[in-house]
């Protein structure tokens, strides 16, 4: 099964399309189910969902459940706890998946076992009224999880992280980290607090795991973008949140497996000095979060097949 895991916090004013759009996706192989998390919502987002799914007569059962506090890590473990499907799509409530999302996806991640994570490229779907976006968008569009996040279809674990939106993972894997008691030490979006990072973590956990992070640019999708969000102070909100999210994540590149793989090739004396500055970078400056996910994960590795680790990109942690 498929789970297609939408999580909400008042989204009544962009949630319609998003179901629309799901509805009139092609059936993949597996069976599909939509679960919605509704992350402490105050506008009746769920009885929108209600009424909107009921009308549009999909082959797709829906599940609809709360998750609280206010979070979206909060948000994505429970659809993580509530998915019946091998693989879990997240799609967020202003995404447009094109018709073939679930198709190419199901394609893809079957055609690799080593792919942990898989995601697309997005088009900018602006609302009515907005003619066009202001001059800078297209420069920090992938601030906003819009364009495309490689030249080509490919491996992009060096990237070290995958947009959110969209994002395609195993959800076999995801249970058995959960199961070992990784714990988010990003939150997430929080309501209308712009904090993020959760989306890049997942990414982290898979790589130490020894899971690949593939880019498919058949994976394609819409990404709302309301004229609230197109000012230059959303901008400078978001890359705070961007910031902040990587001064913690960047503990995960310290951890004692890739600095392992970081020190291979380093001549003596400068191997040594080397694994020494990160060890104590790691040790006293990391969230001790941080230090247990990569504790459970490496002391855990037997419980994970055999995989290509590629240690990530020092940019890890600015997805969306």
């Amino acid at each position: 099964m498929i789970t297609i895991a939408i999580c909400c916090y008042n989204s009544t004013s962009r949630i319609v399309r998003t179901l629309q759009s799901i509805a009139g996706l092609a059936r993949p192989q597996r069976q599909v189910e939509v679960l919605v998390v509704d992350n402490c919502s105050t506008d009746g987002t769920s009885d929108v969902v209600r009424s909107t799914w009921n009308k549009l007569y999909s082959p797709f059962d829906l599940c609809l459940v709360p998750a609280a506090p206010v979070g979206l890590s909060v948000a994505r473990m429970k659809a993580i706890e509530k998915s019946a499907g091998e693989l879990v799509v997240f799609c967020d409530d202003d995404n447009l998946l094109d018709p073939d999302y679930l198709v190419e996806a199901e394609k893809i991640m079957d055609s690799d076992p080593r792919i942990g994570c898989l995601g697309g490229q997005s088009y900018p779907v602006f609302p009515p009224g907005v003619m066009e976006a202001p001059r800078w968008f297209y420069t920090y569009a992938s601030s906003y999880a819009v364009g495309v996040q490689a030249i080509e279809s490919g491996d992009v674990s060096g990237r070290g992280y995958l947009w959110g939106s969209g994002m395609v993972v195993r959800l076999d894997v995801l249970r058995t980290m959960i199961g070992l008691g990784l714990e988010f030490v990003t939150t997430g979006r929080k309501g209308t607090d712009l904090s993020s990072g959760e989306d890049s973590e997942l990414c982290l956990w898979m790589m130490h795991a020894g899971y690949r992070l593939w880019y498919s640019e058949k994976l394609i999708f819409g990404h709302i973008v309301p004229a609230s969000r197109l000012a230059v102070n959303y901008v400078k909100k978001l890359h705070k949140g961007f910031n902040e999210a990587g001064q913690l994540l960047s503990a995960y590149s310290l951890s004692p497996r890739f600095r392992s793989l970081a020190a291979k090739g380093k001549p003596w004396p400068i191997k040594p000095l080397f694994l020494a500055y990160y060890w104590l970078y790691y040790h006293l400056k990391s969230e001790e979060t941080v230090r247990r996910n990569c504790f459970l994960i490496e002391r855990s590795l037997p419980l994970f097949s055999p995989r290509c680790v590629v240690p990530p990109a020092c940019t890890a942690g600015k997805g969306v």
